[in-house]
């Protein structure tokens, strides 16, 4: 191999420095070595092995039906802090009752008067349907008894004729303290809020879809189209993309995977050889899910594709050893064996800096972020274990030639350049990486924390679609619940309980005159009744669900509804949505809660914890090489080059995403840094072991830049073109998230080709 020789162009001397003293030959550390001992022992009792990895492989197999996607979209933003506690404790309140399904009404033209009557009966048939609490649309809207024009008349009268229905539309958009008339200013679209009482994630949702669906169906007019929106069926929608995307990823990486094996080595045979291993640990990974019960998610959809190119990455370190290091002349199985002890423990070391960066995710108060580290890691050392075990088995029918075609071909090699750079201007690479360093995270820390939901839907899927509309036209309807305790007050049915509501909603309606404020006050507003809490006889005809959901049964709670949009949209919408949660504790609210108040808190709190995690798997996995090495300098030397290109992955956020930081970005960078530290772990333990066998340091640097930098150069490029597949997926989350993944492990590769060396040169980083 040619590592045998010195690079050209490094230094015109091979294997000669100042710094070049005889190394002291030292015994290999049992605790790094053991880890290459899986493959040892499959090479050579391959019957035994064949019967392990077979039964491992049934097992996945066999488990693979009880995979299971999660459709309960506020677990994934529900931790155990105070926001989300007032939410489950909403939720319980109101029995699950504070979720609505959306009907998006559209026609391009503006609609005709056959397409309001479609309308008007499509509504009255949603109000007759099973777990439909009530449904609000224009068809349900009335002005109140003492209006001027229409006293208490309805605002789509009927006959409905589009001429006299104008004004009246016009008339109710000018009254304050009510909902909007849910029709678009343009008329070409209208909005139907039906009330469920399903719990989010409860089994009877999808029937109820599919009903509402067939209904929308049944209730058509030429140009009249319908969508069926609102969180319920964002979380379908979301499942349904997610088996998509799980399909398709991991078939697209694992034939780009092939492809790019059957680039580095010039032969298919090898290829598929190589890749298989990966494919086998891709299909535990999958069993692991399966097996374990835990969901796949909008968060953890990106384990198996993420196991799966790391498989191959390992297999082709792997694999290139086999065919360029390990000695032609001793019989194969001695070979593989040898393959196995050399390049095992780095491949298992690196499984295992990984497993930490998964599992410091678990720090985060997130179920399903604690989902994650768990698969993350399980799913991680369980394909190291399948793609070492796998390669053993299969190196032996790697073709004889498959050696000399990989030196003829000489696809991937080290630039002269980097060479060159490390002996000749180290001391200068190091001044400029601490200085982009520096300025990178300088960028970062400018980054701002955020979270929008429409970034977690489907984006080619017709709620995405329709999601916007509703942003626009109808500013959103996820629902914030504003609590009043009035129990001091006598309850709300007392004068003065009553007053400190109206009040209250009052103050809520003038703070933020672009939001409807629905109470108990703004009822008795429309139904006329004023001076006096409302009785009975004036609530007869309100749906008794909607009741439930605006006072406690014992009359000492009043609920304000306020339909509002993603919080985090955009800046206005920011500005707006802090706007109104400071106006409703100003105004004496003991809780605010609901979904959007989840969206505004509890991804930022995930952020910075996350950033805690980041910060812990990184000096963990460092210490732990430097352990495993017995080197404790090297925790500082590998640190360094680790840190850069997660500090320019971050600030790239401010060219990619507008400078914000949001949970998969995050997400990305602690995954990213175990991944990432595995190139180093590769080249530091290859530059170990040559100085073992007693190469000076130059020469040991010289022979792990061409020998291990090779390997290292088509392992990243495999790794990028695995992940390019991300950009298939419906999800933007998902699409970032290999984005990071993959300006990570591009700037990775050249600090620990050009960084790396040039510190590993200094005498500070020596034994």
């Amino acid at each position: 191999m040619a590592a045998r020789l010195a690079l050209v162009g490094m230094d015109g001397r091979a294997g000669t420095h100042r710094l070049g003293a005889r190394a002291v030959v030292k015994q290999p550390l049992a605790l790094f070595d053991v880890l290459g001992f899986p493959g040892v022992w499959a090479s050579r009792n391959p019957v035994r092995a064949v019967l392990v990895l077979s039964l491992i492989m049934l097992g996945a197999v066999a488990v693979l039906p009880q995979l299971r996607f999660d459709d309960n979209v506020v677990r994934t933003l529900s931790s155990d802090s105070a926001v989300s506690r007032d939410y489950r404790a909403l939720s319980e309140d109101l029995r699950g009752a504070e979720q609505d399904i959306l009907v998006l009404a559209e026609h391009p033209a503006g609609f005709s008067a056959d397409a309001y009557r479609q309308m008007r009966d499509l509504a009255l048939e949603l109000e007759l349907t099973g777990r439909v609490n009530y449904v609000l649309s224009p068809f349900a809207l009335r002005f109140p008894p003492d209006h001027e024009a229409y006293p208490g008349a309805p605002m789509v009268p009927e006959p409905i004729d589009p001429d006299t229905l104008e004004p009246r539309i016009e008339a109710f958009s000018e009254l304050t303290g009510t909902l909007p008339p849910l029709i678009s200013p343009d008329r070409t679209a209208l909005l139907m809020a039906v009330a469920i009482d399903l719990p989010h994630g409860s089994p009877g949702t999808r029937p109820l879809l599919a009903t509402i669906g067939a209904l929308t169906d049944a209730f058509g007019a030429p140009g009249l189209a319908y969508t069926v929106a609102g969180e319920p069926a964002m979380a379908v929608d979301i499942v349904e993309a997610l088996r998509v995307d799980l399909i398709r990823l991991n078939v697209a990486g694992g034939l780009l995977g092939v492809l790019m094996c059957w680039v580095i080595f010039g032969d298919l045979r090898v290829a598929a050889l190589t890749a298989a291993p990966a494919a086998a640990g891709l299909l535990v990974t999958l069993g692991i899910f399966a097996a374990t019960g835990l969901p796949i998610t909008v968060i953890t959809n990106v384990v198996p594709v993420l196991v799966l190119v790391l498989g191959l990455a390992d297999s082709v370190h792997l694999v290139m050893h086999l065919l360029e290091d390990a000695p032609a002349t001793t019989p194969t199985p001695e070979r593989i064996a040898d393959t196995a002890g050399r390049v095992g423990p780095a491949c298992g070391l690196t499984a295992i800096t990984t497993a930490v960066a998964f599992a410091a995710i678990a720090i985060a108060d997130s179920e399903p972020l604690r989902e994650l580290a768990l698969l993350g890691a399980l799913s991680t050392i369980s394909a190291y274990l399948v793609v070492l075990v796998g390669y053993a088995l299969l190196a032996r029918f790697v073709p004889a030639g498959a050696a000399a075609r990989l030196r003829r071909r000489r696809t991937v090699g080290v630039p002269p350049l980097f060479g060159r750079l490390v002996f000749n201007h180290g001391r200068v690479v190091i001044a400029c990486g601490a200085f982009i360093g520096l300025a990178a995270t300088f960028a970062v820390s400018l980054t701002e924390p955020w979270f929008t939901y429409r970034g977690n839907l489907a984006q080619d899927s017709a709620v995405y679609r329709a999601s916007d509309v509703i942003e626009r036209d109808f500013g959103g309807f996820f629902r914030a619940w504003v609590d009043f305790d009035l129990e001091a007050e006598g309850g709300w049915t007392t004068g003065s309980g009553w007053r400190s509501l109206v009040a209250s909603t009052e103050r809520l309606q003038a703070e933020n005159p672009q939001l409807a404020v629905i109470s108990l006050a703004t009822l008795a507003a429309q139904l006329g009744v004023s001076g006096r809490p409302p009785g009975p006889e004036d609530l007869a005809d309100v749906p008794p669900a909607l009741l439930r959901q605006l006072a406690s049964e014992e009359g000492q709670t009043t609920r304000v509804m306020v339909p509002i949009g993603d919080p985090m949209r955009d800046e206005a919408a920011l500005a707006r949505f802090d706007r109104f949660e400071q106006s409703a504790r100003a105004s004496g609210a003991a809780r605010v809660s609901g979904l959007p108040v989840l969206m505004r808190h509890e991804p930022l709190d995930i952020i910075q914890q996350l950033s805690i995690g980041l910060v812990m798997a990184c000096l963990a996995s460092v210490v732990l090489v430097a352990v495993a090495l017995g080197w404790p300098m090297l925790a500082i030397a590998l640190l360094l080059p680790n840190l850069l290109p997660l500090a320019l992955a971050g600030a790239a956020l401010h060219l990619i995403d507008g400078g914000r930081m949001i949970p998969t970005a995050a997400l990305a960078l602690t995954v990213a840094f175990g991944i990432a530290v595995d190139d180093s772990i590769h080249f530091v333990s290859r530059f170990d072991r040559e100085r073992r066998d007693g190469h000076a340091i130059d020469a040991a640097l010289r022979r792990s830049l061409e020998g291990t930098g090779r390997a290292m150069i088509a392992t990243t490029l495999l790794l990028c073109v695995g992940l390019l597949v991300v950009y298939l997926s419906a999800f933007a989350t998902v699409r970032l998230f290999g984005t990071m993944l993959i300006l990570t492990f591009i700037t990775a590769l050249l600090a620990d080709l050009v960084f790396l060396p040039a510190l590993l040169r200094q005498r500070w980083f020596r034994r």
